[in-house]
């Protein structure tokens, strides 16, 4: 018996489950919705006036070691078409903090500290590395920190990044506002020291490698490889992806609005949508939502007031390329801890892919968080803000910086990993479910779930998928 299925969103989540669909269930027909001008959200890429990509960023597809979502992706580009990287070369990653650019970790380094400090902070830290307590399952980031840490350190260290990164204290953050830019580890010792201490396990969850590139064979316990197009530019990978969706007999529409949502006795769902022009109105045996259920409960019941969140801060991208190559060693990106450059992260592109740097120079992206409660900026200002944020943390010179690429400003924002965002998350997801079909399957990013990655959104995806096709 065919159905007919609405995906709506078609960022990366959209576009899998459009296309598992109509490859496994060739009778279904599959409609593809995105409100913008191109799919893949921000592993699409922006193009500039000679149409030549630059991409959102540093935006690797980590596996998620399932064949269900690995093998599917790897169908799009053929395996030699692809960069692979394994083991500690998968994610090689640095920060700014406290006035320099750490180029040996993403973590911490607290050995630069001076001796008095350290060894007022040693006590609590060990003692809290050698506790049972529980900080798998702490409720917020500051008892995370604090359970695994100890208290000095997550106040006097952890707290000032936190509130410069997402404006908010630890205790008012979700514990997953710490995956998102790995601060589950500190580095404390010198290698043979760390060595030393590796064997347990406790020591090792908290204490990081002083070198990442020096990680010892057999400690990195998960397989999970990166991948990258050996032609640079994500957004040429998605445009072979859209053209497999469309020979799979799906309907891709941009630029699409939803203009209502009704559910049917029998638990099918009505869809109006409009695009160009184009008015529709389609009733699907089932509707994959991917992108914000806050939008989807409006289309549901426009009176419905929705429960209070954060904003998002405002996200711009700045593009350049440079004469030499940048100051950050072999690093393919990493993330400025210091206040005062708006700068979230700076990502070297020619670091994972050899093909991005061209004549035109070494191409570098800026991502640029303004707090949500300034003026959004202009792309101008994103630029300019970014031009001086490369020179100041020694990224580059002014003069070596010889073309200004695309800049960007995020539509939608980049959302706070705050408890109050994820309660409202939960509470939404759990009105969708009183009032909604049960043939309505919520995908995407999942702040009440932990799901951030795009390899996690991608495994709970295909777990939808299946659902779909054998119900």
């Amino acid at each position: 018996m065919q159905q007919e299925v609405v995906v709506v969103g078609g960022g990366m989540c959209g576009m899998y489950v459009a296309y598992q669909l109509a490859k496994h269930r060739p009778d279904t027909v599959v409609t593809l919705l995105e409100q913008s001008e191109q799919l893949g959200g921000t592993y699409g890429s922006i193009w500039d006036e000679h149409g030549d990509a630059h991409d959102f960023g540093m935006h690797l597809f980590y596996e998620a070691c399932d064949e269900r979502v690995d093998a599917p992706l790897r169908e799009i580009l053929p395996l030699e078409d692809w960069h692979i990287w394994p083991g500690i070369q998968k994610d090689v990653a640095g920060l700014y903090w406290q006035g320099r650019l750490q180029t040996n970790s993403h973590y911490l380094d607290l050995r630069s500290l001076p001796d008095a400090v350290r060894e007022s902070l040693r006590q609590s830290l060990f003692d809290a590395v050698h506790s049972n307590a529980n900080w798998q399952g702490a409720a917020s980031a500051g008892e995370y920190l604090t359970n695994k840490f100890g208290a000095d350190l997550a106040e006097r260290y952890f707290a000032p990044v936190l509130q410069h990164l997402w404006h908010a204290r630890p205790d008012e953050l979700a514990p997953y506002a710490l995956r998102m830019v790995s601060m589950d580890r500190v580095i404390w010792s010198d290698h043979d020291e760390w060595v030393d201490g590796s064997s347990d396990e406790r020591y090792r969850a908290a204490i990081a490698i002083p070198d990442q590139r020096k990680l010892p064979p057999g400690v990195r316990t998960s397989p999970q490889r990166a991948l990258y197009p050996k032609r640079y530019g994500f957004g040429h990978y998605i445009k072979q992806f859209e053209a497999k969706l469309v020979d799979l007999g799906v309907k891709v529409v941009r630029l699409a609005k939803i203009s209502g949502l009704s559910v049917q006795a029998d638990q099918r769902i009505v869809v109006d949508w409009s695009a160009l022009g184009e008015s529709k109105q389609v009733t699907a045996d089932w509707l994959y939502w991917a992108v914000s259920p806050f939008a989807l409960l409006k289309s549901l019941d426009a009176s419905s007031v929705l429960p209070s969140a954060d904003m998002p801060h405002h996200l711009g991208f700045a593009h350049f390329h440079l004469r030499h190559a940048p100051k950050m060693e072999d690093l393919y990106y990493f993330y400025c801890y210091d206040p005062g450059l708006n700068v979230f992260r700076v990502t070297n592109f020619s670091a994972y892919c050899a093909t991005a740097a061209t004549e035109q120079g070494y191409p570098v992206c800026v991502e640029m968080h303004y707090p949500s409660d300034a003026a959004a900026p202009t792309v101008e200002q994103c630029l300019a803000d970014a031009k001086r944020a490369l020179v100041k943390l020694g990224v580059t010179t002014e003069e070596d910086i010889v073309a200004t690429g695309p800049g960007h400003i995020h539509p939608f924002g980049f959302p706070r990993p705050t408890l109050k965002n994820q309660q409202a998350f939960a509470e939404v997801r759990s009105r969708l479910n009183d009032a909604g079909s049960k043939r309505i399957v919520l995908g995407g990013v999942a702040p009440d779930q932990g799901r951030f990655f795009l390899h996690e959104i991608l495994l709970a995806a295909a777990n939808d998928v299946e659902r779909i096709i054998n119900e």
